[in-house]
């Protein structure tokens, strides 16, 4: 969201592929998590993010919207036609989304994505 919002005030619109997918996971979220994590004594390999999954372009939205900005300002673009424009040095996987399976068992959930932004956006506005 602070790029979104700083691209958006600068340049007024944006282009954000809207063909990858993955786990939005706001930090003050994933902090809490892994304390929670330590408290319960979990160890090994844990996969924490926040609920739901999310185009890179429902993410910008999301985002523009919360920071009281004009979503319809992110345009969405293929990762081909954006890579046309902006190369960049690594490929990303289409769907890297993630499930908290094991942190869920211990009864450690995350927060919906969309509503760590309706937290978090607002504050960018101020910044």
């Amino acid at each position: 969201p602070r790029t979104v919002v700083s691209v958006l005030r600068t340049r007024g619109t944006m282009s954000v592929v809207d063909d990858e997918f993955g786990s939005p996971t706001f930090a003050g979220d994933l902090a809490e998590a892994l304390v929670a994590l330590l408290a319960r004594g979990g160890s090994g390999v844990f996969h924490l993010a926040n609920e739901g999954r999310a185009s890179r372009h429902d993410l910008a939205r999301a985002g523009a919207s919360a920071a009281g900005l004009d979503p319809n300002a992110v345009r969405p673009v293929s990762t081909p036609e954006f890579l046309a424009t902006y190369p960049l040095p690594a490929r990303r996987p289409p769907d890297s989304t993630l499930a908290n399976h094991r942190a869920a068992a211990l009864g450690i959930r995350l927060r919906p994505w969309r509503d760590a932004i309706a937290a978090y956006a607002p504050r960018l506005v101020d910044e």
